[in-house]
């Protein structure tokens, strides 16, 4: 709907007036993958994307999905904001730094 996603991006631009620190997930993804510079430069934003919004924004950036280090690339991109990239190994990167957690755990569910 575009009146939630007009409403979603107000909320972003105001967080980021505020300096308030932002995590985007699921249809917020969607609407930064359309409007990448909701988040540019933003390193107090942290993007959770599951494998296919991943894909999403590393499209929309001009990154190869297939990558070994698309988050990290997808990062850097957009101004070295957190990528938490969840997956059967999660990447938490800002662009520079990478951690990489495959530590078995709870059941989860993995690529959207």
């Amino acid at each position: 709907d575009e009146g939630v996603l007009k409403g979603v991006a107000d909320i972003m631009n105001a967080a980021e007036v505020r300096s308030t620190s932002t995590i985007v997930d699921a249809d917020g993804l969607f609407l930064v993958a359309q409007n990448p510079e909701l988040v540019e430069g933003r390193t107090d934003c942290v993007l959770t994307p599951n494998r296919r919004e991943l894909e999403r924004l590393a499209a929309r950036l001009n990154v190869a999905a297939e990558a070994a280090d698309v988050a990290a690339q997808v990062a850097r991109k957009l101004g070295n904001v957190v990528v938490v990239a969840k997956g059967q190994r999660d990447v938490i990167t800002d662009g520079t730094d990478v951690l990489v957690c495959d530590e078995p755990g709870a059941p989860k569910r993995c690529g959207g």
